[in-house]
């Protein structure tokens, strides 16, 4: 990996990090925040596969049991471990508190609000349903949040459903 001499203050010094989240993992999370980010496909050095690797690709004759999503217990709701990642970031940004941050700072926060809003819409009846996913869409949080390969309006569209259809999906 390779970054800008300018984001060492932001990356180091690299934080404390929880089993799940390794280091290469964290610098590219806060420099994508402010920066753009591309991958070369072209390998540029040679990994090593190990059967003792904790971390990475696996030899074909080892098999490890993972689970299908990790989740982590967060203030009272589910948040993916994604989500929790986006946390870490955001606490990173406010302790360096720089003014050219703030629009990575905006948008964790709003990553964070969207998260929150849609843990809660299960429990909600349609009409209120249709109203948070009216005023999350026309924030631009949906989009902001969406796979790259959507938009976010199938997002919206799957939280319209009630939630017993929804665990089908």
């Amino acid at each position: 990996m390779a970054f800008r001499a300018k984001y060492k203050d932001l990356v180091l010094p690299l934080p404390e990090l929880v089993d799940w989240l390794i280091h290469d993992y964290w610098i590219v999370m806060l420099i994508a925040a402010v920066a753009r980010v591309t991958y070369i496909k072209t390998p540029l050095v040679k990994y090593r596969i190990h059967a003792e690797q904790s971390i990475g690709l696996l030899p074909p004759d080892t098999s490890r049991v993972f689970p299908e999503k990790f989740t982590l217990q967060n203030r009272g709701f589910k948040h993916p471990v994604q989500y929790h990642c986006v946390e870490l970031l955001l606490e990173r940004f406010l302790e360096k508190n720089e003014p050219q941050y703030g629009a990575a700072i905006a948008n964790l926060k709003a990553i964070l609000r969207h998260r929150q809003v849609r843990d809660r819409l299960a429990n909600q009846k349609f009409a209120w349903r249709v109203l948070h996913i009216h005023r999350e869409l026309f924030a631009g949080r949906y989009h902001l949040c969406a796979h790259p390969e959507s938009n976010g309006w199938r997002d919206a569209a799957i939280d319209l459903l009630p939630y017993k259809f929804k665990q089908k999906w």
